[in-house]
């Protein structure tokens, strides 16, 4: 929101012209000969949402060049349905003249959908105490946004506890929103707390949630949570998920935890009960713990069998995730998986547990895409290489390990990480689906690894066996390796070995 001022104000103040109207033949101005209509056009395009996303956008400009762009301003509605606040609540400025300009730009807009945007900061985010000019300042702010209930189409607000429980959607008859974004200010040194705004009556379709639980009386929970598709939580308990998402929210189909706890607020809800919840609408979901038991929690209590994209991480490098949780919840939800991604390394595993992980994995018949992050872990990598092939007899073990292939519909793998990669399990990829027909193999599209060595001590190109089988390949499959040294541009590592064969 731009600083108040008189400027501002009477941007906003002018009398509106009637549709149709010309401005002054005999300005100088080529642009202002253009007729009303034409002009509101591209004042709609200037203000359009993706401009002021941009930040180059603000209608209070075009008023302010001259009279005839402030009548044109005050008479194209739709220039106002975007209120981007960000206000910091203990600066010393005329309050009053803030809240009515607020008040002017929401009025211009009539009846449209609006779409708010409300941050307002603490005097000091890290602090959990309430200052005075919290509660003084943002609460007329809120109080404005208020009575627009009935237009709100997407509203995101980030304010200081003290004012979350202030927002009240009372006065609106027909819920029209669509994006809900929701957020307090948290260091993480505390557990989220629990307010119940006055917004039962809406229905969401994409929910947002930062740092606090929301209470929705239980009355109303199946309507609140009826319409979410798309969900996005940030450092609340998997335990709020269990009791108060999951069973209310059935047509949820994207799920975006992050900082997901083990711990949660006592007065959320009752604990959970033993057993599982399934959710059959669910297609995609991105998780990242922050702490093992969490993931115990996730991984036990959830059956997902409609699980189309899985991404899994961890908030911090030394929290250890459990290989044989994901096993257990991949086996329970019979999910037909396409996309995997995960960081080997979050995993306190050994050779068995990443041999049965990857058997559970590779058995899903829909998967396309294995996305791998993060340095290298050998006992996974090795694992991954050997039962690419299992299924195949050799000199040594003319008897397979395995009867049948596993990743048989791969199409993309990706690996990312801060070591050198094994390049030598790279032909196993390519190895027959049957032992009877080489020609068939998995339909394998691309190869993707960016390797961002520490060290460049040890430098690791591509084998010669390696590069002679890959360019049996070439055309067939898309292969890029990238190096990254830190110390120069990246390298395409494919031309880089081949380069030095010749040298």
């Amino acid at each position: 929101m731009p600083r108040s001022n008189k400027r501002e104000m009477a941007a906003l103040s002018n009398p509106p012209i009637g549709s149709g109207q010309r401005l002054p033949l005999h300005s100088l101005s080529p642009i202002q000969r253009l007729p009303i209509e034409i002009a509101s056009m591209i004042f709609r395009y200037y203000a359009s949402e993706e401009a002021r996303e941009a930040g180059h956008a603000n209608p209070l400009t075009l008023g302010a060049v001259c009279k005839s762009w402030r009548e044109i301003a005050w008479t194209t509605r739709e220039i106002w349905t975007f209120l981007y606040v960000h206000v910091l609540l203990s600066k010393s400025r005329s309050w009053r003249t803030f809240y009515e300009l607020v008040a002017e730009w929401l009025s211009r807009c009539a009846n449209r959908p609006l779409n708010i945007h409300l941050h307002c900061y603490p005097e000091d985010p890290d602090q959990k105490k309430t200052t005075q000019y919290e509660f003084r300042n943002g609460l007329p702010l809120l109080t404005l946004v208020n009575r627009y209930s009935g237009q709100w189409h997407a509203l995101d607000i980030q304010v200081p506890d003290v004012l979350m429980s202030y927002l009240d959607s009372s006065s609106c008859t027909e819920s029209n929103l669509s994006h809900l974004l929701m957020g307090i200010p948290n260091d993480g040194d505390f557990l989220p707390p629990t307010f119940a705004p006055r917004i039962a009556n809406l229905r969401p379709r994409v929910v947002e949630l930062f740092c606090f639980y929301l209470r929705i009386p239980p009355q109303f929970l199946a309507q609140f949570w009826a319409c979410v598709t798309r969900l996005r939580l940030v450092n609340l308990s998997v335990e709020y998920l269990y009791t108060i998402i999951f069973p209310n929210a059935p047509n949820l189909r994207e799920f975006v935890f992050q900082g997901a706890i083990f711990k949660s607020n006592e007065a959320l809800a009752p604990a959970p009960s033993t057993g599982s919840v399934s959710h059959p609408q669910l297609e995609s979901l991105e998780i990242e713990f922050a702490d093992s038991e969490a993931e115990c929690l996730f991984m036990d209590a959830f059956i997902l069998p409609g699980l189309k994209v899985l991404r899994i991480s961890q908030v911090e490098p030394y929290i250890k995730l459990h290989p044989e949780c994901l096993d257990g919840f991949l086996t329970r939800s019979s999910c037909h998986l396409r996309t995997m991604e995960f960081p080997p390394l979050i995993y306190a595993a050994e050779e068995d547990d990443w041999i049965d992980v990857l058997t559970t994995l590779g058995s899903i018949p829909t998967l396309e895409k294995l996305n791998i992050n993060g340095d290298e872990n050998p006992l996974f990598m090795d694992s991954l290489s050997d039962l690419l092939d299992a299924h195949l007899p050799s000199d040594d073990e003319p008897t397979p390990a395995r009867p049948a292939p596993l990743f048989p519909s791969l199409r993309l793998f990706s690996w990312r990480g801060y070591e050198w990669f094994p390049w030598e399990m790279i032909p196993s990829f390519f190895a027959p689906l049957h032992p009877h027909d080489s020609d068939v193999r998995r339909p394998l599209q691309k190869i993707q690894v960016h390797c961002h060595p520490r060290s460049e001590e040890t430098v690791k190109h591509i084998p010669v066996d390696v590069l002679s089988e890959l360019l049996r390949f070439v055309g067939e499959v898309e292969f890029d390796f990238t190096v990254d040294p830190g110390s120069g541009p990246s390298q395409d590592w494919l031309e880089a070995s081949i380069a030095k064969l010749f040298k």
